[in-house]
């Protein structure tokens, strides 16, 4: 996804860095990082939601640590405030990393000035 994305930066764009003397350098970290930074951040997110989602399961399969591991033993022992506790941590990590993307995709996560002027 994140090669798609950067294929999708116009060549014009490229191009007009190269004309006005950027390096390399300066046209990955200029040109390209953003201009495909707000295609980037939204399948990042995503990935990540599923990543947690297979990360759980798996544990709940075959596992003898872990948090899926954690929620399955819970329920056999009908642990219910434990496994209610568990599940928004769940929330809490999810929210965080939502959070995080959002950031992220605003620009400020790398110290970029977003303030109006």
């Amino acid at each position: 996804m994140v090669a798609d994305e950067v294929r999708r930066v116009p060549q014009e764009l490229l191009q007009v860095s190269y004309t006005l003397g950027a390096r390399r350098g300066e046209v990955v970290r200029l040109v390209l990082w953003r201009a495909a930074m707000p295609g980037i951040s939204m399948p990042c997110a995503c990935a990540t939601a599923w990543a947690w989602t297979y990360l759980v399961v798996s544990e709940l399969i075959a596992a003898n640590e872990g948090l899926g591991y954690r929620v399955l033993k819970f329920y056999r022992f009908v642990q219910s405030p434990k496994n209610v506790r568990l599940s928004l941590c769940f929330g809490a990590i999810g929210l965080l990393l939502d959070c995080l993307f959002r950031k992220f995709n605003a620009g400020s996560f790398f110290g970029a000035d977003t303030t109006k002027r």
